[in-house]
């Protein structure tokens, strides 16, 4: 079972601030993850067969063909701001 502690924690370390009644709220849930998670892991499947892949075969994805763009002109037409046909964004990472 979790505690209220160890959410208490978690949240600390994920910088994520939570009242008493968000930890109460948040400790059920997670409890209740953990719960079936156990559930699942008692669960025989050893007559289950292994599947590796979980994607579809290539053969159920469309043809991949060049297709018309729009101009870089009308592309940058309602860009907030541009530099030498770019897209200006601010910084986000220091």
């Amino acid at each position: 079972m979790i505690t209220k502690e160890t959410v208490a924690h978690l949240a600390n370390l994920s910088r994520i601030d939570f009242d008493e009644q968000a930890l109460t709220k948040i400790q059920g849930e997670m409890s209740g993850i953990i719960d079936l998670m156990d559930t699942i892991a008692g669960l025989d499947l050893s007559d289950c067969e292994t599947k590796l892949d979980s994607t579809l075969p290539p053969s159920d994805f469309r043809p991949d063909e060049i297709q018309p763009s729009i101009p870089q002109k009308q592309a940058m037409q309602n860009a907030p701001k541009e530099v030498s046909g770019l897209f200006l964004v601010p910084k986000v990472v220091e």
